[in-house]
């Protein structure tokens, strides 16, 4: 018998392939074995993420939101204690009759006027020439506010004469000019539900007022740094200097005085190894001009905040606290 025959080698080639396609039919299906079992494992585990999210305390925790509470009070704290610092440094809004704040308007700048004098200080007129200074008050020295204006006015005239008598402390050698800028507070805490977008949020309410001051006067650099200071040390006011422009008044060159006492030396590379290092000093000769300032300050004023909305949470509690005080 021939095993190498035509009929053999068809019936070993059929053998083969039949173990061929056997084997690959395994490892497939061991294969898709393989992917079902992760494929179970997968999802056993999301079950159970699923069941212990469902069944567990919602998020955050008891222990994150007695964390996030206490930070929450801590931050109310924290707001407290800044909203006293300012408002400490606040000039209140007072209760004043028309005819009072004239008559306070007159003693203030007569005042002024003589404490300037006194101090040979040249301060500007009013709007006429034949005016005295008035503090920029001129319209009210003949004619009284309104009295829905007669509060914020006062404020206004308190301020002015806290900042003028401050600058007349710093002894400068003349005031050239004051204005204010009468910019209206707002009288309305609540946002305007109209103004906004119904997907939007309204704007935050003002927590600061602004009152602006157009100075210029002529001093000393010592002066000027005198009123700089004494405006940073008030504490019954918060006056803000937004721009300032200083420029000196000397037009040949500066005097110069004696040298100064201030020295500063500059370390020189000695010419021979070992030898000690020489100094070379650099004395400063300061000058005595004098300066014109322009300036712009801002008396910062803490606004009434409106009281927050209580929460629905809020709302419940106090609707229980009534019911429960209700007689049978």
């Amino acid at each position: 018998m021939n095993l190498f025959s035509k009929e053999y080698r068809a019936i070993v080639g059929a053998s083969a392939f039949a173990l061929l396609s056997i084997g690959g039919s395994s490892a497939f299906l061991w294969k898709a074995d393989e992917n079902r079992t992760s494929a179970m494992l997968e999802l056993e585990k999301r079950s159970k993420e699923f069941e212990r999210l469902r069944v567990g305390n919602p998020a955050p925790t008891e222990e994150v939101s007695k964390q996030l509470e206490e930070q929450k009070k801590n931050s109310a704290l924290s707001g407290g204690k800044l909203h006293a610092a300012f408002n400490a440094m606040t000039i209140p809004l007072e209760k004043i009759q028309p005819q009072d704040f004239q008559t306070a308007l007159n003693a203030k700048t007569q005042n002024f006027i003589a404490k300037a004098t006194k101090s040979r200080i040249p301060i500007p007129r009013g709007t006429k020439e034949s005016d005295p200074f008035s503090m920029d008050f001129d319209e009210f020295i003949k004619r009284v506010p309104s009295e829905d204006r007669v509060a914020a006015v006062n404020r206004q005239l308190t301020a002015a004469d806290r900042l003028l008598n401050t600058l007349l402390d710093s002894k400068p050698l003349a005031l050239l000019s004051f204005k204010i800028d009468r910019t209206e507070e707002p009288k309305d805490l609540k946002p305007d539900a109209k103004a906004t977008k119904p997907n939007q949020q309204p704007p935050p309410a003002p927590v600061l007022s602004a009152l602006g001051f157009d100075l210029k006067f002529t001093a000393s650099p010592d002066s000027l740094r005198g009123f700089l200071n004494a405006l940073t040390l008030d504490k019954k006011a918060f006056f803000v200097v937004r721009r300032m422009k200083v420029s000196t008044l000397s037009k040949e060159g500066v005097p110069m005085l004696a040298p100064s006492k201030t020295t500063v030396t500059a370390q020189v590379e000695p010419a021979t190894p070992g030898q000690p290092q020489a100094t070379a000093v650099a004395q400063y000769i300061l000058g005595d001009e004098h300066v014109e300032v322009e300036m712009r300050l801002d008396l910062l004023s803490v606004l009434p905040q409106a009281a927050p909305s209580p929460t629905p949470a809020e709302k419940s509690a106090k609707a229980q606290t009534k019911e429960g005080t209700k007689q049978p």
